[in-house]
């Protein structure tokens, strides 16, 4: 919203005569419609974290044992922010929700990646698995 703030300006002057004449009219538009702010713009080019990777595991088998638990066979599916990665580099990540978390890796190369099939020994045949990305190792191109 724009305001106008009347300012008034005086200008005492003498005339010959000696009376006092007075100047006025002067006046501005405040433009206060966009608040300041003292924050960055945010950026495409900002440095990748871990919370720009999300891996979501594709059960490609699942061997249940009854009381023994199972043997489940999952795929890593990754999602990167902007689709791809800007070079190259290792994603770290854990599998959680087995008989123990795992540690597994994936080459990153631009818009593509390398993983392998991973078996994950679990206590009971319905049990959630879920993979977290820990770390992240740039590699020189």
């Amino acid at each position: 919203m724009k305001r106008i703030t009347p300012i008034i300006l005086i200008a005492v002057g003498l005339t010959a005569c000696g009376t006092v004449q007075a100047k006025t009219n002067e006046a501005f538009v405040v433009d206060d419609s966009a608040p300041a702010t003292t924050e960055a713009p945010e950026t495409d080019d900002a440095p990748y974290t871990l919370d720009d990777f999300t891996i979501e595991l594709i059960t490609l088998e699942s061997e249940c044992f009854d009381s023994a638990g199972a043997l489940v066979t999952v795929e890593p599916d990754l999602y990167i922010r902007d689709g791809e990665y800007p070079g190259k580099a290792t994603l770290v990540f854990e599998i959680r929700g087995g008989e123990h978390t795992e540690t597994f890796r994936m080459e990153l190369d631009g818009d593509g990646y390398t993983t392998n099939e991973e078996m994950i020994a679990t206590a009971t045949c319905s049990a959630n698995l879920t993979a977290v990305p820990t770390n992240l190792i740039e590699r020189s191109s």
